[in-house]
């Protein structure tokens, strides 16, 4: 009896909460792991690549150093952007995410045109659940920048995971789709199109 009931309990259909909760877990790891290896690798290079490497000892600043090597180099050299985001990317290697926030602040103070930097602060924002901060930083980028296709992107996914306004996900994603076209990512923010077309009629 007790099996029967174990079975119908583990055989029945998940509902909409629960399907949304696993579908918000995925997001997040997938954001996590864009943040691991995607955006934050090229927003260090890029970084780098537009200003002057700090040096120590004459030699210059790898990005592949340990947490402590950043976070000494970063002593060294308070006002570096490419220090503080090189800080920021350890501190998202170690999963301390609050530290990374505070230091991609930093650098953003120091390089505000870099929009690289902008949207992983952006992508650790969402991460941390803080939606509105998120936001508001994609809506900077975009601003600045309005050919940055991917802030469209994380833009429209803030709006639809994060704050669940799926009037205006939609017009983000619409406007990512317009821009680029054609891609696996443009077939998943189609996806999320349909998907959140149907949830602002409910």
């Amino acid at each position: 009896m007790a099996k029967d009931k174990m079975k119908t309990t583990e055989g029945r259909r998940p509902s909409y909460h629960e399907r949304r909760k696993r579908r918000q877990k995925i997001i997040f790891a997938v954001m996590a792991a864009v943040l691991s290896i995607g955006l934050l690798g090229s927003s260090v290079v890029w970084v780098l690549g537009n200003t002057a490497p700090a040096r120590e000892n004459g030699q210059p600043v790898s990005p592949g150093q340990s947490l402590a090597d950043w976070q000494k180099q970063a002593a060294a050299h308070p006002n570096d952007a490419a220090i503080a985001a090189g800080l920021a990317r350890a501190y998202d290697e170690a999963g301390k995410r609050e530290q990374a926030v505070a230091s991609y602040e930093k650098a953003l103070r120091l390089d505000p045109q870099n929009g690289v930097l902008r949207t992983n602060l952006a992508l650790n924002y969402f991460l941390l659940g803080q939606y509105d901060q998120a936001a508001t930083q994609l809506q900077e980028e975009i601003r600045l920048h309005p050919d940055d296709t991917q802030a469209y992107y994380y833009y429209g996914q803030v709006l639809g995971y994060g704050k669940h306004d799926y009037q205006a996900a939609v017009r983000q994603l619409e406007k990512y789709v317009q821009l680029v076209k054609t891609g696996s990512q443009v077939d998943s923010a189609r996806q999320m199109i349909t998907q959140w077309q149907k949830l602002s009629t409910r």
